[in-house]
């Protein structure tokens, strides 16, 4: 795994791998001494190299450490700003669903305003369909019986009566279809009301 790591060009590999290089160096020379084969009168030296190891282990989890707290307290800040961001994430979602909740309580605020209008609005068109085909009725059906009355010999002397009458009922059918036209019109906003002042005299 050292030797991964030296190709790796890992710090910590690397001193491992030159530590255990070491190690065996030491390990050989003592076999050596031992067998009497040493070239250098230098002794055992196995006992201090172990003490070094001893020393570079210390030293490196020494190192390791202080970068083990090092990245915590990295962290640690890093998920302090996460957190605060989140709550400022937090607080801007809710404050925009608390717009769109209000925008959509006013919308159907509009709306429900808008369908009892509408509701208002087909009511009073209905009654007032209903009146017109009642006033309707009346002087058509009048009209119609005194045509027929113009057919009879017996009250052709009677043809002026009749036809005055017969007038007076067409005009009141007309004055009622006018006055449903501009009625109709208002609710459509065809025609504005835009009071103004004026002089009746200069009115030809």
């Amino acid at each position: 795994m050292s030797f991964l790591g030296l190709l790796q060009k890992k710090t910590l590999d690397t001193i491992y791998f030159f530590t255990f290089i070491l190690l065996l160096f030491g390990v050989g020379h003592d076999i050596r001494v031992s067998l009497g084969k040493a070239d250098s009168s230098t002794g055992y030296i196995l006992t201090y190299i172990i003490v070094l190891l001893v020393f570079i282990q210390a030293g490196v989890l020494l190192y390791k450490w202080v970068r083990a707290f090092h990245d915590k307290e990295i962290l640690q800040d890093e998920l302090e700003f996460m957190n605060r961001n989140l709550e400022l994430l937090i607080t801007e979602r809710t404050q925009e669903l608390q717009t769109r909740n209000k925008e959509i309580e006013q919308q159907n605020q509009k709306i429900a305003l808008q369908n009892e209008q509408l509701s208002d609005t087909i009511q009073i068109k209905n009654r007032i369909f209903s009146v017109i085909a009642h006033d309707l009725r009346s002087p058509v059906v009048n009209i119609l019986y005194m045509l027929n009355l113009l057919k009879e010999e017996k009250y052709k002397e009677k043809y002026d009566t009749f036809a005055n009458s017969s007038i007076k009922y067409a005009q009141l059918v007309i004055s009622l279809l006018e006055n449903m036209l501009v009625w109709g019109r208002g609710q459509e906003d065809m025609i504005k009301f835009s009071p103004e002042k004026r002089d009746l005299a200069d009115i030809s």
